[in-house]
């Protein structure tokens, strides 16, 4: 949040490698106390899965590849007027122990 209130008062040149989708979730979960090595996936957008299957972080039941397609999200209609969020985790894989 000061992040955010930071930029509402003084915006800054948004730097697509060392601040992005990937960073800003690494720099929360290091803020909140784990330990993340760096890899070169951690600073390359769409990388973060592989990264994140490569140490375990996504469970074991499955390989990435089924995970990925069972994740997507376009097959399925959903309706305007419900909970979207909730409606793009039914039936998605969740990491084990979550």
């Amino acid at each position: 949040m000061r992040d955010a209130n930071r930029l509402a008062q003084k915006p800054h040149f948004y730097n697509s490698i060392t601040t992005n989708c990937t960073t800003t979730v690494i720099r929360m979960a290091r803020a909140v106390g784990d330990t993340i090595p760096f890899d070169w996936r951690l600073i390359v957008n769409g990388y973060l899965p592989d990264y994140m299957y490569a140490r375990g972080g996504l469970g074991t039941k499955m390989t990435l590849a089924e995970a990925r397609e069972r994740s997507r999200i376009g097959k399925t209609p959903i309706p305007a007027w419900t909970d979207f969020s909730e409606r793009i985790r039914v039936a998605r894989p969740v990491a084990e122990g979550r």
